[in-house]
This record gives structure tokens, sequence and C-alpha cells, in this order.
């Protein structure tokens, strides 16, 4: 399997889209598999993609955003982790933009670029650095930052 997308959520309004867009990806070659961390300490309101064959929901108790990604992290299949919150969304393409950086490349983390928007729908910002190779000080400087939306990070690497 490729890629695991694991969105944490406190079971807001806007789940069902995050999760949407990722099964909603064009993306054909290779599987992937979407973990929703249900870290609310309630049930979450039924939804379609619920019956999707590519989704696991995991239920934890309040634990926080981060305990509840690395939940996702332990029992992901993927090659590759990729990390959405729940009150975001992948662009279409998004997937196989990926899958297409990693068959040319070897690195533990790929990233690409975002668009910051408001609840509108109007963009604010876009961030992409336009850079490759070994970026890793450039991606952590305060002038320059790499959103984990927008990350894939090999799963072998990611509990070392």
């Amino acid at each position: 399997m490729f890629c695991s997308t694991v969105i944490p959520t406190i079971a807001r309004s806007t789940l069902s889209r995050a999760v949407q867009s990722v099964l909603d990806q064009s993306f054909s070659a290779d599987d992937f598999e979407v973990i929703v961390v249900n870290d609310s300490g309630r049930p979450l309101p039924p939804a379609e993609w619920h019956q999707s064959p590519r989704v696991r929901i995991i239920d934890t108790q309040r634990r926080e955003r981060c305990v509840a990604r690395n939940t996702g992290a332990a029992i992901a299949k993927g090659q590759f982790l990729h990390f959405l919150d729940d009150d975001d969304w992948l662009l279409p393409g998004a997937l196989q933009a990926f899958w297409d950086l990693a068959q040319s490349s070897n690195a533990a983390w790929l990233y690409g670029g975002c668009e910051v928007v408001d609840n509108d729908g109007s963009r604010l910002s876009v961030a992409h650095l336009g850079a490759s190779g070994n970026v890793l000080a450039q991606v952590m400087s305060p002038q320059q930052w790499v959103p984990v939306q927008s990350s894939l990070i090999k799963t072998e690497g990611f509990s070392k």
C-alpha cells in the first residue's frame, strides 16, 4: 500500500469534507487508506464515508492531536504517512502528484505546496518552497514552513 492518510478529529463539522477529499482522489497507481482517529470522546455522527472499505475509524479518549496522530500512524499499512487535519482537505490530484514524486526520489519526507483559504474558500496565501534536494534547514526555518498536511513521511522512519 502506498499511502495511509491519518485524520485526527474532534468531530468537527468539516470532517466529512476532509475524508471525502481523500476518497475522491483519482489516484490509481497504488492503494491508499484513510484512518480517522476520533478523539472527541463521543461517537461520530453517521456519514456515508463510514461504509468505505478504505476507511478505518479508531476511537481514543480525548488524548490530544499528537496522540491521535501517533495512534493512527501505529496501525498504518502504507509505505508513506500523510496527516490531514479534520478541517483541511486535499486538492484533486494530490495523491497522484505525491506518487509521481515518490517514484523519482528515495527521500524520507516528501512535501508539496498548500493553499490557505478562509471559511468562504477565498485564498489567503499559497505556500510552496519550489526547492528540492536536502532542504530540511530551509523547511524548518521560521521564514519557510511546510505544513504537515502537504507532506508525506516514510512510515518506517516515522517512529524511529
